[in-house]
């Protein structure tokens, strides 16, 4: 219970895959529609056009599921569970890592979508709407939609198919969006593991996309904070439940709520996140050192052959001045023995 990924409901099966939904989906949704309905002024029957809009959310964030599982299943790995939730969809199988391809697929499904609507929009004499300030529930109007015509005025749009269009195309503008952050469970940060991964050592990788998805966070929660939005504190706190949980199956700290489940005393302490980097720094450090040893070895033999061979005047500008660097870098160290 003390994981928050395990409060879901169970859904379907995907090709054997059990397909879950996290329990902050429908609080969420619930939420927002009771806030609508509830608000100073709001229309009669704007309920149905909020329910609309979470019709369309949750479409949209199942066609994405369903795109990058497939791109799952073509590439040979699949998870063995899989979890909606309100921007996209995670797992807790630790021993599933989504490929590119597949974290692609699904930040192109929602580009495509929302590139689609708008083209049938603009098609139909409307401009797609801003993605900051729009109302899609167009309370000012009892009930009608603001959309920007292609003449250039703003005209008011009763619900109906250009309306659907502008509201397919906010929802997954933003899903594209959000899902370019680099906070863990979501594409970006799992394309950003990837990116640094090609650097890096793996586990260096990881540390840094955690790292990256903390500051993510922080300015998540600023975000909801200034603009006095309750769902945006929620986010910032699922998202860093979310990052905690990672952090703890990789062992970077021992528990998602902050006390050490390591308590034996017959053991020795166990060593911080800081302690292990510093040491696997070291000891790789230590390994690097030792190979270019070999290889200034194996290269200092093949000299002294060639000068044994040829004489002075065989060896090149470049071979003399590492001989003379190797005799640097090693020969004091062998006097002092």
């Amino acid at each position: 219970m003390r994981d928050l990924t395990s409060w879901r409901i169970p859904l379907a099966t995907l090709s054997g895959v059990p397909l879950f939904m996290h329990i902050l989906y429908p609080v969420v949704a619930l939420g927002v529609v009771l806030r609508v309905i509830s608000a100073s002024g709001a229309p009669d029957g704007i309920w149905r056009e909020i329910v609309l809009i979470q019709i369309i959310l949750l479409l949209s964030v199942m066609l994405r599921l369903l795109v990058s599982h497939q791109i799952d299943i073509r590439t040979g790995g699949s998870p063995s569970e899989l979890t909606v939730w309100n921007l996209g969809h995670f797992t807790r199988d630790r021993d599933y890592s989504p490929s590119v391809s597949t974290l692609l697929a699904g930040l192109a499904t929602s580009l495509m979508v929302a590139a689609v609507s708008s083209v049938v929009l603009m098609i139909m004499g409307y401009f797609p709407p801003s993605l900051v300030g729009w109302d899609a529930l167009g309370f000012s109007r009892a009930g009608t939609v603001l959309l920007a015509a292609v003449s250039g005025d703003s005209v008011s749009v009763d619900p109906g198919f250009s309306t659907f269009l502008a509201r397919l195309y906010i929802v997954n503008a933003w899903l594209f969006l959000a899902n370019l952050l680099p906070v863990i469970p979501l594409d970006g940060a799992r394309l950003l593991e990837r990116l640094l991964g090609w650097r890096m050592e793996l586990r260096e990788a990881a540390l840094g996309t955690l790292f990256a998805s903390m500051l993510g966070i922080l300015a998540v929660a600023v975000a909801g904070i200034a603009a006095n939005e309750v769902l945006f504190i929620i986010l910032a706190l699922f998202l860093h439940l979310q990052t905690r949980l990672e952090a703890v199956r990789m062992e970077v700290i021992p528990s998602a709520f902050g006390y050490d489940d390591h308590d034996d005393p017959d053991l020795p302490p166990r060593a911080s996140w800081w302690q292990r980097w510093k040491a696997r720094r070291a000891e790789e450090r230590t390994r690097k050192a030792a190979a270019n040893r070999v290889e200034e070895d194996r290269r200092m033999d093949s000299l002294l052959d060639k000068l044994h061979r040829l004489g002075q005047g065989g060896l090149t500008g470049a071979e003399h001045r590492f001989m003379r660097q190797y005799a640097e870098k090693y020969r004091p160290r062998q006097r002092g023995r």
